[in-house]
């Protein structure tokens, strides 16, 4: 699985505090996008204004399915890349969600 730090965006927090539980509400869907990607797991969690997110395929073939897209646009809004990194995530992290195919 491959682990990226991430820092939200100056007033971005909300936004992507609700895209992640608009992905909880429609954890199927999301099951459904990962398997089609080849993914075993995809998972958030928050500190402050840092995100560590992981996730163990970066296909991005699916791109026509409009969570897909929701997704990559929440992703460019929102999050600003800061580095790869090694777990663990800090102690503090708060998760966000979890899937698991």
């Amino acid at each position: 699985m491959e682990y990226r730090h991430y820092k939200l965006k100056e007033g971005k927090k909300e936004q992507w505090l609700a895209w992640a539980k608009y992905l909880v509400e429609h954890t199927e869907e999301v099951l459904d996008t990962l398997r089609d990607e080849g993914a075993k797991r995809e998972a958030c969690w928050v500190l402050d204004s840092e995100i560590y997110y992981g996730i163990d395929s970066l296909f991005l073939g699916m791109d026509h399915r409009q969570i897909n897209l929701d997704h990559m646009k929440n992703f460019k809004e929102c999050l600003q890349f800061v580095e790869k990194f090694t777990p663990p995530v800090p102690d503090k992290a708060v998760k966000l969600f979890d899937f698991r195919v």
